[in-house]
């Protein structure tokens, strides 16, 4: 609903409902951002057309198989390969270039 003001008295007015190809799209998430963002905002205040959205999401299929990884995982992974590899390679060199504490204090 959208709400606005008309010599001082607050009116309601009914907001447009999306369309339901739009809501199949934000399903399958293949919408622009800004018309989700809109759809997510009407679904807020109207049931009917969150529950619609909430079926169209969960009759979604799910693919088989490992899920895929994206570019970012990818490079994610790659950092923290480096980190530990370079953490074992830092303890190996010091434990060979430990002084050894003197014998009498």
């Amino acid at each position: 609903m959208r709400r606005g003001i008309i010599g001082g008295a607050v009116t309601v007015q009914p907001m447009s409902h999306p369309d339901p190809e739009d809501l199949a799209r934000v399903a399958q998430e293949k919408l622009g951002r800004k018309r989700t963002e809109r759809v997510y905002k009407h679904c807020r205040t109207c049931q009917p057309c969150a529950d619609q959205l909430l079926n169209l999401v969960s009759d979604q299929v799910r693919p088989a198989g490992r899920p895929l990884l994206t570019m970012w995982n990818w490079v994610s992974l790659a950092v923290l390969a480096a980190i530990v590899l370079g953490a074992i390679g830092f303890l190996s060199w010091a434990s060979r270039h430990a002084v050894p504490p003197a014998a009498g204090f």
